[in-house]
């Protein structure tokens, strides 16, 4: 993996993350525009973003860390997209690899539950009376 990739993959997540505002507000002016309203300006999420990080932080006393852990897992989720999937290049990115392992992580995530349930099933249907 050479200093190119590594600076291009960077350059990826990045653009992403500054750029992601402002399709919002892209889409949410075009629905006005649909509706023929009048809406939030093109730079709103932008503004919304800002007086969101500069909040005072309210933290409940009986707290537990997942309350400050679960946030930063949903954002580093969500990086994980901009990681993956080539965005600014039409040639594959040099992490782009482990989508192959995510999905199929996702895949074995999303099994278990339903195995477990058809086998609740399964024996629910087996323990009724008029089934013997």
């Amino acid at each position: 993996m050479s200093a190119r990739d590594v600076l291009l993959q960077i350059a990826q997540v990045v653009s992403v993350l500054a750029f992601a505002p402002l399709l919002q507000g892209a889409i949410l002016q075009f629905e006005e525009r649909v509706q023929r309203a009048q809406g939030p300006g093109l730079l709103q999420p932008y503004r919304d973003l800002w007086k969101l990080f500069h909040k005072q932080i309210v933290v409940p006393e009986t707290a537990s860390w997942i309350y400050w852990a679960a946030p930063i897992v949903a954002f580093t989720a969500m990086l994980t997209v901009p990681i993956l999937i080539p965005v600014l290049t039409d040639f594959p990115l040099p992490l782009s690899d482990m989508g192959d392992i995510l999905g199929g992580g996702l895949i074995l995530t999303a099994a278990a539950p339903m195995a477990a349930s058809a086998r609740a099933a399964r024996s629910w249907w087996r323990s009724w009376p008029s089934r013997r």
